[in-house]
């Protein structure tokens, strides 16, 4: 019969994480198969989203528990366990609020701004060589998952994507996904500090914007501004959704994203429900 080799864990990043966010857990024998792969942390097991054989992509699910002090992480597979010696520190402050539903809620992709930026730059390009925005392709220095966009005007310590990183401040975040509109045409409320923009259409790339319809442009460094916007959605069905945010100065943030569909009386935020993971 086949025998494996049991797995080896060279380390982990980042070492700080906060709930929903993506850990890297880098080493060998991990096999490809994430139904045959358990990732814990201090006990709780965390959310396996793909393997190969040298890297594991696990999220921290909402439901982690926290007490402050690092733990180790443990990988097992069907041919046994291995432990990082790196410590990994998992906050409850978070960007939003945790996907719940297997599937819904958006991604984000978050890049880094030159201090002083005014404008959302273009998040647009092909491929990736730099982190910055002033790069004509720039890569993302972290990836985020929230259910859907409410984080109300608040102080900036509340929570920033990438715990563990030296972002703070001077950052934006690209969300990314799938949103399901009844017929008729939808009305849409955006409120940020500082700066967005919503994109809805068919089909998605999401490097460009070209394919899909501008429904709401509230661009710049502002306290707490809301700006409204409509989609048409003929017979109705699911549809691609770009969500551009900036943060500039670390003082507030905010995001919010509500609809007013055919027939509701008043605006409320749109539910993790109606948003889907590209």
């Amino acid at each position: 019969a086949f025998v494996g080799q049991p797995p080896h864990v060279f380390g982990v990043t980042p070492t700080s994480a906060q709930k929903c966010d993506f850990i890297y857990i880098d080493g060998s024998n991990f096999g490809s198969d994430p139904g045959s792969v358990s990732v814990t942390w201090n006990g709780i097991q965390l959310n396996v989203v793909s393997v190969k054989d040298d890297q594991i992509v696990a999220q921290v699910p909402s439901n982690t528990i926290t007490d402050g002090s690092g733990h180790i992480v443990t990988v097992t597979t069907t041919w046994g366990s291995a432990s990082t010696e790196d410590l990994l520190f998992v906050s409850d402050a978070g960007f939003g609020k945790c996907p719940t539903m297997p599937g819904h809620g958006l991604l984000g992709k978050v890049y880094i701004l030159d201090a002083n930026t005014s404008s959302l730059p273009d998040i647009g390009g092909q491929g990736c060589s730099d982190s910055k925005l002033d790069s004509a392709q720039p890569c993302p220095f972290n990836t985020i998952l929230i259910a859907n966009p409410d984080v109300p005007d608040q102080d900036w310590s509340l929570g920033f994507p990438g715990a563990g990183t030296p972002q703070d401040e001077w950052f934006a975040i690209r969300f990314t996904g799938t949103i399901d509109l009844p017929a008729g045409s939808t009305e849409f409320r955006l409120c940020s500090d500082d700066g967005s923009k919503l994109w809805i259409g068919q089909p998605l790339d999401p490097t460009t914007t070209a394919t899909t319809t501008p429904v709401i442009d509230n661009d710049g460094v502002q306290s707490v501004t809301c700006k409204n916007g409509s989609f048409a959605a003929g017979a109705g069905g699911n549809f691609d959704i770009i969500l551009d945010y900036f943060q500039g100065p670390r003082v507030r943030i905010a995001l919010t994203l509500e609809w007013k569909r055919p027939g509701d009386s008043a605006f409320s935020i749109v539910p993790e429900s109606a948003l889907h993971l590209p």
